[in-house]
């Protein structure tokens, strides 16, 4: 395993909703989906920890409480289930 891994969440418009493109270099190893879910939620952990800086305008726990509520619309639809179907695994 290398000493640093990257992944890219790229987000784009798409018919009056929202693309998100995740994607990591074709020549680093290839990354598990939750190898991948464990390095996104690092990375909000780490946003959240930073709300805490007086230098912020927002909490973390209104980031908490967006990420929860943005994971429950997402799974509620039935339309995230069929565009997760679309996964290249």
């Amino acid at each position: 395993m290398e000493d640093q891994l990257t992944l890219t969440v790229t987000i784009k418009p798409n018919d009056g909703k929202v693309a998100v493109i995740i994607t990591y270099p074709e020549e680093q190893q290839k990354l598990s989906l939750l190898e991948m879910s464990q390095i996104l939620t690092g990375g909000i952990s780490l946003i959240v920890k930073l709300a805490n800086n007086d230098k912020e305008d927002v909490k973390d726990y209104e980031i908490m409480e967006r990420v929860i509520k943005q994971l429950n619309e997402d799974f509620i639809s039935t339309q995230s289930f069929e565009d997760a179907a679309r996964i290249d695994v």
